[in-house]
């Protein structure tokens, strides 16, 4: 008969499927399956940030991309029935509501610290189920605490109060994704809009809801496409260091291109690394090191000043060659009358010779 499948074939498909195996036959263990499979996501539903591993556990206080808020829960009328011996392990249950969808209370608004609260998905009485994942409940394993330390862990109160725990014998689980309470053994909760008042009867659920961006808007944040500027951020710190290495062959390294004009590029030539800029090199300060003990030429145009004050010194090793007129200041604390002369070399050029040591002098 079709859709009638054996309770422990549609165990088998669930757990094959989430231990990446699909289900070709009830003989073959998840080992022996050899075809591979998984449960498909979506970007749009998939964090897009860490959270932080201890939240703030007052209500409605939001940390950082965390909010812990207040639910209320409305009877599914889909999930109306009496549970069997066979459906509980415990004997025929009651005639009630086996599964509730969480919405959001109708006074966050008014409560939350969120900026976005009245918008979108953080709207007085929005459902988790009719988001599609946009608004999601964040699950324990997000936090590396145990126990009750570990913020995470969804209460559920009763409409007497007091929490119902997480191992009472009304077995309940909660799907964060969904945002739906599934109880096997309920008592009766009464009808929808009067609820019975008593301490399994489920009233509301206190969890953290994620704030931040998914994946799919964070890519669209780093794509040129949609204006993002193609720019990506990490952020370390001392304690939590970033770095990064690039494995390169002989070509760019690095390029940042306008049109069809190369801006930067960083490029590996012959064994050397070369980094082109395409305008000016503007620094606060430059400063070379080098083993290099030569240099070929260095022109500069315009005007040219080395140094700002007499006690400057300025030191030349080798010829000095000067082509154009040359003015020469007077030589404070000199020793010598004769500083400086002007010859012709063997070969016709003509030279500046210095005929001593100058003792204190700056020029």
């Amino acid at each position: 008969m079709a859709n009638s499948f054996v309770k422990d074939t549609l165990t088998e498909i669930a757990v094959k499927r989430l231990s990446g195996k699909a289900q070709t036959s009830t003989r073959l263990t998840i080992e022996g399956e050899t075809i591979g499979s998984t449960v498909s996501v979506a970007a749009s539903t998939v964090f897009g940030e860490a959270v932080p591993n201890d939240p703030s556990g007052t209500l409605f206080a939001l940390t950082d991309n965390v909010e812990k808020i207040r639910f209320e829960l409305s009877p599914i009328p889909d999930s109306f029935y009496q549970a069997t011996n066979a459906e509980t392990g415990e004997g025929t249950g009651v005639t009630t509501y086996h599964g509730y969808a969480l919405k959001i209370t109708g006074s966050y608004e008014t409560n939350s610290s969120n900026p976005a609260a009245g918008t979108g998905v953080f709207q007085d009485g929005f459902h988790l189920s009719g988001s599609r994942g946009a608004l999601q409940i964040v699950p324990p394993n997000q936090s590396s605490l145990k126990g009750d330390a570990n913020k995470y862990n969804a209460k559920i109160y009763s409409t007497n109060g007091p929490q119902i725990a997480a191992d009472s014998s009304i077995d309940w689980y909660l799907d964060q994704f969904a945002g739906i309470l599934f109880i096997e053994d309920p008592v009766d909760y009464g009808t929808i809009g009067s609820p019975n008042t008593g301490n399994l009867v489920p009233y509301v659920v206190e969890a953290y809801i994620y704030t931040g961006k998914m994946v799919s808007t964070r890519l669209d944040d780093a794509s040129p496409s949609t204006g993002g500027g193609g720019h990506f951020l990490a952020t370390g710190s001392s304690a939590s260091p970033i770095s990064a290495s690039l494995n390169v062959g002989t070509d760019d390294i690095f390029k940042i291109s306008s049109g069809s004009t190369d801006l930067v590029t960083l490029s590996t030539t012959g064994g050397e690394t070369n980094f082109n800029i395409n305008g000016n090199l503007v620094a606060t300060q430059y400063i070379v090191s080098s083993s290099v003990t030569f240099m070929t030429q260095s022109f500069s145009s315009g005007s040219t000043i080395f140094g700002d004050s007499l006690t400057d010194t300025h030191l030349f090793t080798g010829s000095l060659f000067i082509t154009g007129s040359q003015t020469f200041t007077t030589m404070s604390n000199s020793q010598y009358n004769e500083i400086a002369y002007v010859s012709k070399s063997a070969d016709g050029r003509t030279e500046l010779r210095f005929s001593h040591v100058i003792d204190g002098g700056s020029f």
